[in-house]
């Protein structure tokens, strides 16, 4: 309670005058393809934010993506208003708070078990019916398998967006997972808030910056508001702590102004945070790229040539413990970007 109070005391609200104007709920391939898991993302947090019974479901019903993606649809085609392009195409604000629909899982085992014998050695299908029928089911891939005093842990990575949390209650029923969670990353600098109230929805876009690995100490808001006509309406700015301008330049990398929908891509990496490498997994291979890594200065520090498959690997103990951005372009187009934390 007294953090909530200290928030509301650090926060300015930016006044306006309300603007509704009239958009659209369809979903553009673009905006579909880019913000694929932030869509996913949000359903299940509303999910559990209402306590549905579909949190159960490892598969997430559509209408719970629709209600989210025809949301954002119409905030980004009200081309009109100034605050669409500045959350979508000048800081390409995405939810990367504690996603629930991560693809990166860690599952811990009890290595007396024989079945688990096969992750260890990177296979997949390990003979046992249950753990096999979700391996395949959920497109679940073993990427890595690591012995530490901790204990001993399967890293998993799926293409698909699910229900991970309900995914992972799947895997802790088997004996022998001791537990399985979410392979998370830390320092996310932007957030989306969702709401629904009666028939309208409510976003609240969050840039943060400075110490983003601690939560990030400034923050700028944007809130918007979409009728069940589709209408939006901006209801200002919120600033926390900091004073909004100037706000640091983005590397954000996904600009929908400029995204090709064949070239997109998306990221995973892993181990993350790394003490040594980091491998850098694409949802599907990309043909003529470039990988370059960056410090928070915003300085390039190399460029790796991208090879026409779906892994790359950085070695991080070329660099200083501490956050690093990386961005991936073909020719002077940027497709992809991302977070590293060397420890």
């Amino acid at each position: 309670m007294k953090q909530l109070l200290l928030l509301i005391l650090l926060s300015t609200t930016i006044s306006i005058q309300s603007q509704i104007v009239p958009s659209s709920c369809t979903i553009p391939p673009t905006l579909a393809n880019v913000y694929k898991s932030d869509i996913v993302d949000l359903a299940i947090k509303r999910m559990f934010q209402v306590h549905s019974p579909d949190t159960a479901l490892v598969t997430i019903p559509q209408t719970w993506k629709d209600t989210i993606g025809e949301g954002l649809a119409a905030i980004y085609n009200a081309s009109s208003l100034p605050e669409s392009d500045t959350v979508f195409n000048c800081y390409c604000i995405h939810d990367h708070s504690w996603v629930q629909s991560y693809p990166l899982l860690l599952v811990s085992v009890d290595t007396s078990y024989s079945w688990t014998q096969e992750w260890q050695t990177l296979n997949s299908i390990t003979g046992n019916p249950f753990i096999d029928s979700l391996m395949i089911k959920y497109q679940l891939n073993v990427d890595d398998f690591y012995y530490n005093s901790s204990g001993n842990m399967a890293n998993m990575f799926t293409p698909s967006w699910w229900n991970t949390y309900a995914l992972l209650d799947s895997l802790e029923q088997e004996p022998g997972v001791i537990y399985a969670s979410i392979n998370h990353y830390f320092g996310a600098s932007t957030t989306i808030q969702y709401d629904k109230i009666g028939n309208d929805r409510y976003f609240s876009f969050d840039y943060g910056w400075s110490d983003c690995i601690a939560g990030c100490i400034n923050h700028r808001i944007w809130h918007f508001k979409v009728d069940p006509e589709c209408q939006v309406e901006y209801l200002g700015s919120t600033n926390v702590v900091g004073t909004p301008d100037p706000i640091p330049p983005s590397l954000c990398g996904t600009p929908l102004s400029n995204s090709n929908p064949e070239q997109t891509a998306q990221f995973t990496a892993f181990p993350n945070p790394t003490k040594n490498n980091v491998t850098l997994r694409l949802d599907k291979p990309v043909s003529g790229a470039e990988l370059t890594l960056y410090n928070v200065l915003g300085q390039s520090l190399e460029t790796i040539a991208y090879a026409d498959n779906e892994k790359i690997m950085i070695d991080m103990t070329r660099h200083p413990v501490g956050l690093y951005l990386f961005k991936l372009s073909v020719g002077n187009k940027i497709i992809g970007s991302g977070k590293l934390i060397r420890e």
